[in-house]
């Protein structure tokens, strides 16, 4: 009787605990801020964690193949599924997948996908993708390159002499009017001082200016 009591109330705590641990993940997975979507070997979708899909509501997503959802372009279908195929064989140890899909509404929208497999008795069993939506950084990226386009193409088309300095005399940048002015190459005068380009007498009284 001792004995049978001991093994029950054993298997009691490990229900509990798994219980425990389920409702845990459970937790994370429904309220993470990202797409967390679990996905079978071939790509059949099992689970998500979002009830709003970019237009598409969860009974709609789940028991699908992630490229039969209306979102992903059809030019960007073979290759996809290629880089799904590599992962799962693994072929390829692929961290990032960048793509940009479109919503219901036909808004574009650029994810970034996180894959990890699972494995059974050592066997690629499923995996899970963690998509992020990075829209906003790539904007930003975007708008920065552009912008660091346009700065360079006007220090380059003026003639007159630019050159951008940190307080203690450090060039940031400068434009080719100005390094030819000292005979010097634009890319190796950046970093150095611009006092060092004047006689001493000359930059003192500038930093002087300056301070």
């Amino acid at each position: 009787v001792y004995i049978l009591t001991e093994d029950i109330t054993k298997h009691i705590k490990t229900r509990v605990a798994l219980q425990e641990s389920e409702e845990r993940y459970r937790s994370i997975f429904d309220e993470a801020n990202d797409f967390i979507v679990y996905l079978d070997k071939h790509g059949t979708i099992i689970d998500i964690n979002k009830q709003d899909i970019y237009g598409l509501k969860k009974d709609d997503v789940v028991g699908k193949h992630f490229t039969r959802l209306g979102l992903i372009r059809a030019s960007d279908v073979p290759r996809l599924i290629k880089v799904f195929k590599n992962i799962i064989t693994g072929k390829v140890s692929l961290k990032f997948t960048e793509v940009t899909i479109h919503d219901t509404a036909g808004n574009p929208v650029t994810v970034e996908a996180s894959t990890r497999l699972i494995r059974k008795n050592g066997q690629v069993h499923s995996c899970v993708s963690i998509v992020r939506d990075v829209t906003e950084r790539i904007r930003t990226r975007e708008a920065l390159r552009e912008s660091e386009e346009m700065a360079e193409a006007l220090m380059s088309a003026t003639t007159e002499f630019v050159v951008l300095l940190e307080r203690d005399g450090t060039i940031l940048d400068l434009n080719h009017a100005y390094a030819n002015l000292f005979n010097g190459r634009r890319e190796e005068m950046v970093g150095t001082s611009v006092w060092d380009l004047f006689p001493k007498d000359v930059s003192d009284r500038r930093k002087n200016n300056v301070e």
